[in-house]
């Protein structure tokens, strides 16, 4: 071969090298840039789990509420989770108002035709504050998401 073929042989070459290292660098930026969103983003991939948890909390205090409403008979008062219902509570051990990510604060809004429950984050500020809304009658309700606010009862 000649010196002229060998140059331009080794310009496809590296070409070609260009052509496959450049695609390999991207994808593997991609993948790392990808990697830590997911791990540093709010929650690192537990958020939801996290806000399942106060829900399934605020769903069984309401049903807490409505036995001890309908136990107490019309015209009873429930407004506090903890305590007997003679005394307006649903008859909650205060154990119970604590989760893992969740702490039932221990009060019942009362609205027209139902009441509110609310639990607040316990040490992961991103993950909101929760309040279920539901009615005494038929426990239908729904639950909402507000941004964490200071100062909650046991912040410093």
């Amino acid at each position: 071969m000649s010196e002229t073929s060998n140059r331009v042989m080794n310009r496809w070459a590296k070409l070609l090298a260009w052509l496959v290292a450049v695609p390999i660098v991207l994808v593997t930026l991609l993948f790392l840039a990808g990697t830590a969103l997911w791990v540093f983003a709010p929650g690192g991939g537990t958020y939801t789990a996290r806000r399942a948890e106060g829900e399934q909390m605020m769903g069984s205090a309401r049903g807490s509420a409505r036995v001890a409403m309908a136990k107490a008979g019309e015209g009873a008062v429930i407004r506090r989770l903890t305590g007997d219902y003679t005394e307006g509570g649903s008859g909650m051990k205060p154990s119970e108002l604590e989760g893992k990510y969740y702490r039932l604060r221990d009060e019942i809004e009362l609205t027209p035709d139902g009441g509110i429950i609310t639990c607040d984050p316990i040490d992961s500020k991103h993950d909101g504050v929760g309040r279920h809304h539901f009615r005494w009658e038929s426990g239908d309700g729904q639950f909402e998401w507000e941004p964490y606010k200071r100062p909650l009862p046991w912040d410093p």
